[in-house]
């Protein structure tokens, strides 16, 4: 296989769930239908879950819920090369895992944080032996059957001089539309992050050339070559935004991950409650703590104007002008449980992450060294009977 498509999906899990009937197994089984367009069918397909277990004894509900999983999914799979990945498997990977020598690595593999489970992936992928890897979310359909191969093409090329290791391309809203649909609320006065994300999108629409360097990139479709992620895992420190924060990491040791103008995916996600944005904001505020941090020592990577306007010295004021604001909405709406959640994540803007670059240097030094010989045990057979359809 040359290539992997990965879709992660994170599901609650309760001791009586019904697996079949939950939101995210009805997206992706839809993200999964949608790949029957492609033409070319040479990918096998990586899917890891995050079994995010609510109550009863977690390694019964685990088990249980991990073989009523690979049931449902069955069908959806029938004649598609597949891994279904969970934390079961990550039981197996644990017993070839030199604990001491990888001390900073194991600690962080695991399936139920944003960087985390796309880690889960970049390890599938490199025990199969593919060369490029491209992650969508299972919230997302492909329309365009030569999406694979648009996708592929100038990958791990040069480029006006510069190595592609990586490309990145739109969402397609359901409008039809790139730009996100802009909803300004007047506490947002100071965190206009939709708005400085039109304006990178803006900028890579009217852009000449068809791939374009930019500041951010989607991780719904996201193409990478294995020269990169062999070296280069995801931060699994960061709360969220690991895919913008995957472009600084990648930037920091010399490669460059480029805007496709021509690689496009529908984007078709569900409505989204108000508590949804009350937790954006949290991780938001933690991600851009973390990151000013992370780009001290590297000021020669271009973040403007996003993320590169919450990066800034001022960036607390910016967080705590929001949080008072969007406090006194809540209590303009007598919302009072959610005007003490704001309130609470005021101490957080003061917190001060302590050695971050040198946190994801000792894991990156680690992931490296870890990919290079995972090929040589025997998980790369082991790999195979986690699979279905696999020649």
């Amino acid at each position: 296989m040359k290539e992997a498509v990965v879709i992660p999906t994170y599901l609650p899990i309760k001791r009586d769930t019904d697996v079949s009937k939950l939101e995210g197994i009805q997206l992706l089984q839809r993200a999964i239908k949608s790949l029957d367009i492609l033409e070319d069918r040479d990918f096998v397909l990586i899917l890891p879950f995050c079994l995010d277990i609510k109550e009863g004894d977690f390694w019964t509900v685990l088990s249980r819920t991990d073989e009523k999983l690979r049931q449902v999914m069955k069908d959806s799979i029938e004649g598609i090369p597949t891994v279904i990945f969970t934390r079961m498997n990550l039981v197996d990977l644990g017993q070839y895992i030199e604990e001491d020598r990888f001390k900073n690595l194991f600690p962080h593999l695991d399936l139920c944080d944003y960087p985390k489970i796309r880690n889960s992936g970049l390890i599938v992928a490199q025990l199969l032996g593919v060369d490029t890897l491209l992650f969508m979310d299972n919230d997302e359909v492909i329309r365009d059957p030569k999406f694979l191969s648009i996708s592929e093409e100038f990958l791990d090329r040069n480029h006006d001089g510069i190595r592609v290791s990586g490309k990145a391309g739109f969402y397609i809203e359901p409008d039809g539309s790139i730009l996100l649909k802009e909803e300004n609320p007047w506490w947002r006065v100071s965190w206009n992050k939709i708005s400085l994300m039109n304006r990178v999108f803006q900028d890579i629409i009217d852009s000449q050339s068809r791939l374009v360097r930019s500041p951010i990139i989607l991780g719904g479709n996201l193409l990478i070559h294995r020269s990169l992620f062999e070296k280069v895992p995801f931060d699994p420190f960061i709360p969220r935004g690991e895919d913008i924060d995957y472009q600084i990491n990648a930037e920091i040791f010399g490669f460059h991950i480029f805007f496709d103008k021509d690689q496009n995916i529908h984007h078709l996600h569900p409505k989204r409650a108000g508590t949804f944005f009350l937790g954006e904001l949290k991780g938001d505020i933690g991600r851009f703590l973390y990151e000013r941090a992370k780009v001290r020592k590297y000021p020669q990577i271009n973040l403007d104007p996003y993320p590169g306007y919450f990066l800034k010295g001022d960036f607390r004021l910016k967080a705590i002008v929001t949080l008072v604001l969007f406090a006194l909405d809540h209590l303009l709406h007598l919302d009072f449980k959610g005007l003490g959640f704001v309130l609470r994540e005021l101490g957080s803007v003061f917190d001060d992450p302590e050695d971050v670059p040198g946190r994801y240097l000792r894991f990156q030094g680690e992931w490296e060294m870890f990919m290079r010989e995972l090929p040589k045990t025997e998980l790369k057979d082991k790999v195979r009977e986690w699979g279905y359809n696999l020649d």
